[in-house]
């Protein structure tokens, strides 16, 4: 057994994801999405919090909880409006409607794998 199937073994006899199993644009469209922290914080409230539907006013009090550096809530709002939720709207792991101030995590399996990875 080479070095890299022990290792791939290793890391999914620990719970974590097959990375070894996902294409390159799986892998850096996931990693881009986590990258930023503010949307690791939004990702993580939406992961690990059992709620179904969440108001962009919830999601901006985690962020301001969770994060020391993340300024007036305004600012929070602001970002959380024009960046960080469309974009995950945009990558199919959040159905986000403005109109309504509400958000539906949808996730998906690499990025729920590796949140989990990250909240241990």
């Amino acid at each position: 057994m080479s070095n890299t199937d022990s290792d791939a073994e290793m890391y999914e006899w620990n719970g974590g994801p097959n990375l070894g199993t996902m294409n390159d644009s799986t892998l850096n469209q996931a990693f881009d999405l986590l990258r930023n922290q503010r949307r690791r914080y939004v990702l993580k409230t939406l992961h690990t919090e059992p709620e179904t539907v969440f108001s962009v006013d919830k999601i901006a009090d985690n962020v301001l909880t969770h994060d020391p550096e993340a300024g007036d809530r305004d600012s929070v709002l602001v970002d959380l409006h024009h960046k960080i939720l469309p974009r995950l709207a945009d990558e199919s792991i959040i159905d986000f409607d403005a109109r309504t101030g509400t958000v539906r995590y949808r996730g998906g399996e690499l990025v729920d794998d590796l949140l989990v990875t990250l909240t241990e």
